[in-house]
């Protein structure tokens, strides 16, 4: 048997009711419970409704149902939610990030390696010519290809003169 709490004598069950059960309570549960016997549990169903797929409905229920998301059905002098600081609610966890990722927008804005200057492009012709004589340039002042002398070098069909076929 567990502890005692303070304030409350016995965790057992409480005894049976000496009264008459209300029938439409009575009746509910005896749904809820064919319910379960046929497999069908209430979870999957609301995931699996579309309704309950919007991120934000959680917020959404908070508003509609006037809901205190740190509210509790303990006693203050049992477990008071307010004596916690608000810094770890998860709302001023979203506000800092916030304000740093607002801070490192601003951080980049200023940064000068961040602007993207644009030139005028050149004619097709001018960049196609410009761009053979690059080439040529480099393959006429290139050292060869190779580090064997050509005595040494195997023959491929690259090498061979072309058949007059």
């Amino acid at each position: 048997m567990p502890e005692a709490w303070p304030g409350c004598p016995s965790w057992e069950l409480p005894p049976e009711p000496e009264t008459e059960i209300n029938p439409e309570l009575q009746a509910k549960v005896a749904g809820l419970q064919a319910i379960l016997e046929r497999g069908i549990q209430f979870n999957q169903r609301l995931r699996a409704n579309q309704s309950f797929r919007n991120p934000h409905i959680y917020d959404k229920l908070v508003e509609f149902l006037d809901l205190d998301e740190f509210g509790t059905n303990f006693p203050k002098s049992w477990y008071d939610p307010s004596a916690f600081p608000s810094a770890i609610r998860g709302s001023r966890l979203t506000e800092a990030q916030k304000a740093a990722a607002k801070a490192k927008a601003a951080a980049q804005a200023t940064n000068p390696r961040s602007n993207i200057t644009f030139v005028s492009a050149q004619a097709p012709s001018e960049i196609a010519s410009s761009a053979i004589k690059r080439v040529m340039s480099s393959i006429e002042n290139s050292a060869p290809l190779t580090k064997y002398p050509e005595s040494r070098r195997r023959k491929t069909k690259w090498d061979l003169p072309p058949s007059a076929s």
